[in-house]
């Protein structure tokens, strides 16, 4: 019996001291998640106060965050393109008669016709990287170029000039800057045009012919939006020299007659690129 009370006593002995051993870490970790929470207390304490919305930013993933904002500035235009339009202005000319005796033509009138004018063009551009740009352009355009003056020397004639229709192709050059592009432009030039020297008892000799000539001029384009843009051009054209035989069946006289027709205008136009 009292070996049996001495071994329960043994067991107990032994017992007590495994707790007393499992104990102490637990205790040790206590103390270190104590000291812990009063260290990131502390440095909480610290921090400066954030406003929500820098707080809702500081607290969201990287991939939610918006980038900071930036300007854009739009590229230049780049004239490479067809392009179509309508264009309208104001003509003067110079229109000399002459007539036609041997080697020595005389002069019997000179007028200085001017009117409106309106039509079409149409064109292509292309602009190389050092900012020239070359292209053509094709136009046509209805006009109301007329005038009327008394001839030379004291005669009973009168003269009248009237340009109905007149159309260039030309070949443009010009250097782009951003969104201006001033040019030259030369080419070839057709004209409808109708003279009546006037009789005496106010006949007319009707002559009407289409007469070719060179045409050149400047000018300047300016893009308004990626598709549309507008222009304004001077053009000087020159007709050169057309002969015919002026006839007055009435009075039973002809003259052979030589006119001599140069056209200058002043246009606006609007034009838009198919790029």
């Amino acid at each position: 019996m009292r070996s049996v009370l001495a071994i329960c006593a043994a067991a107990l002995v032994l017992a007590a001291s495994a707790g007393d051993v499992e104990s102490r870490p637990s205790r040790k970790a206590h103390k270190w998640q104590k000291a812990h929470y009063k260290s990131q207390k502390a440095q909480k304490a610290h921090k400066p106060r954030l406003t929500p919305e820098a707080q809702k930013s500081q607290d969201e993933p990287d991939w939610l965050v918006s980038p900071p904002p930036f300007e854009t500035k739009a590229p230049p235009p780049h004239w490479t393109s067809f392009y179509f339009g309508a264009h309208g202005g104001f003509a003067w000319g110079d229109t000399d008669f002459r007539a036609v005796t041997g080697s020595s033509p005389a002069s019997f009138g000179s007028l200085s016709p001017q009117g409106w004018l309106g039509g079409v063009q149409a064109g292509y551009s292309y602009e190389f990287g050092n900012k020239v740009v070359l292209g053509f352009e094709t136009d046509f355009s209805y006009a109301g170029i007329d005038g009327t003056a008394a001839s030379a020397g004291g005669s009973a004639l009168l003269v009248e000039s009237q340009t109905e229709w007149l159309g260039t192709l030309r070949g443009r050059i010009g250097y782009a800057v951003d969104k201006f592009l001033p040019y030259a432009t030369g080419g070839l030039a057709i004209a409808r045009n109708r003279s009546h020297p006037i009789g005496p008892g106010g006949e007319r000799s009707h002559d009407d012919m289409t007469a070719t000539g060179w045409v050149a001029g400047v000018g300047a384009e300016y893009a308004l939006t990626d598709y549309l843009t507008w222009k304004a051009e001077v053009l000087h054209a020159d007709f050169g020299k057309s002969s015919y035989l002026a006839r007055f069946p009435s009075a039973g006289s002809t003259i052979d007659t030589e006119e001599r027709t140069t056209v200058d205008s002043v246009r606006f136009g609007l034009n838009y690129r198919l790029n």
